[in-house]
């Protein structure tokens, strides 16, 4: 899954830390209620900024109400986030387990005029509080294609990921190239 915080506007790798935590934009677990608006922020973002995002196995425009229903529920390996002001969902993200000590995080959308407001931390603090039960998960991990400066930035400068390994990667827009991977360990997000 790649971490798209997306921008027309290119920003610099040297940029401020992104804002601390934002209490107008509350993160939760998505439900199954929250079905409806899931689906329109998640084919937005695919629609609008799907050249930061991996090419989906599915066609997602072809779900059902139902299957976005079973999509939104939290499983004991992966959990949807829903990022909200005033009430209305502006954001996206996802985490799941890739592997025994290893979760992903990833998808993660936010409407234009609320980017550039910490609300991509505010979803790396919710990821942890989910991963916190699950003591067995050591690494943290984010795609970020090579051209997308502010998901680099988030991984690079604010999280201090280790870029491990470069990837190549198809887009939502039939594109390809180069993504990194990075590698945050969970106990340095958590004491960091």
């Amino acid at each position: 899954m790649e971490l798209v915080s997306a921008t027309t506007q290119p920003a610099q790798l040297q940029a401020p830390a992104i804002e601390a935590d934002n209490p107008q934009i509350p993160v939760r677990p998505l439900t199954s209620a929250d079905a409806s608006a899931f689906r329109s922020l998640r084919l937005e973002s695919l629609e609008k900024d799907g050249r930061f995002f991996k090419k989906p196995d599915d066609d997602e425009t072809r779900f059902t109400l139902a299957q976005w229903q079973e999509r939104a529920k939290e499983t004991p390996d992966q959990c949807w986030f829903g990022m909200f002001a005033h009430n209305d969902m502006v954001g996206i993200a996802r985490i799941y387990k890739t592997a025994d000590d290893t979760a992903e995080g990833g998808s993660l959308y936010v409407i234009p005029d609320q980017r550039q407001h910490g609300v991509a931390d505010q979803f790396v603090h919710a990821a942890l509080d989910w991963l916190k039960p699950k003591t067995e998960i050591k690494f943290l991990e984010f795609h970020a294609r090579e051209d997308n400066m502010p998901s680099r930035h988030l991984c690079e400068v604010h999280l201090k990921g280790e870029k491990i390994e470069t990837v190549d990667a198809t887009y939502g827009d039939g594109s390809s190239g180069p993504a990194f991977l990075y590698r945050i360990p969970v106990e340095h997000l958590r004491h960091g």
